[in-house]
């Protein structure tokens, strides 16, 4: 399978399997009200299987890197085409990109605001530009850690797509019908794991997967944010070679 018909998949598995939108939508940083995603349902097998009860919870999905690609300004080619995914546990906060949708009675918080994940920078950050990571320590930092090891073939991902609270039967449920599936279409070499919950999730349900994976400080840590970008580059010293 070659790298547009893999996109192609894991963009139907985000738009249309796990949230359902609109046919066609721009790629681009923040929609207004005029063009901004439309949501119309979403997955709810957790809550199908009375696993969960919680209401209104934020909800996320997978972007690939060419996304960025779109929404960046600046034109760059990337030279290192391995399949790279950076898997984050689950969506920690909204960021004002989420919306109420009721879909079968249940009503969660979609991103419809913007496309997950996206940065809001026009060039790619560089190893001077901690104030514009600081912005969007998620869309910008991996946008970084794109320019700087040239990474041109990124999936990024969250192991759970729903925020609930810490509930084991919706973690298993997710990580054993999304990210599976996410990891059967991407096929990637080697996993980024953003943080230890990340890194316990992907090990508890994929440890015989073979995959190399590294593990990260969280992008929003409780560190500074140079100081979790020089730790990280630290530890990803000669892994992407």
């Amino acid at each position: 399978m070659n790298e547009e018909d893999v996109k192609q998949r894991l963009f139907n598995l985000n738009f249309k399997n796990l949230l359902k939108y609109q046919d066609n939508f721009p790629i681009q940083n923040r929609y207004d009200d005029e063009s901004k995603l439309v949501c119309y349902g979403f997955c709810t097998e957790c809550e199908d299987k009375r696993n969960v009860s919680e209401d209104e919870v934020l909800m996320s999905h997978g972007c690939h890197s060419s996304v960025y690609q779109e929404v960046i300004q600046e034109k760059t080619t990337f030279t290192n085409n391995e399949p790279i995914m950076f898997l984050l546990e689950n969506p920690g906060s909204d960021y004002g990109n989420g919306d109420r949708v009721t879909y079968d009675n249940i009503t969660k918080k979609p991103p419809v605001k913007h496309f997950y994940f996206t940065p809001n920078c026009e060039s790619w950050p560089g190893d001077d530009d901690i104030n514009i990571i600081a912005k969007n320590p998620y869309g910008n930092y991996f946008a970084y850690l794109m320019q700087k090891y040239s990474l041109g073939n990124v999936y990024i991902t969250n192991c759970i797509k729903c925020k609930y609270t810490e509930n084991y039967e919706a973690s298993k449920n997710c990580c054993n019908k999304w990210l599976k599936e996410e990891i059967e279409i991407f096929k990637p070499t080697k996993i980024v794991c953003f943080g230890c919950k990340a890194e316990k999730l992907y090990n508890y349900y994929f440890k015989r997967s073979g995959i190399e994976i590294k593990r990260l400080l969280h992008p929003a840590a409780r560190k500074s944010r140079s100081g979790i970008i020089e730790e990280n580059d630290k530890r990803l010293t000669d892994f992407f070679k």
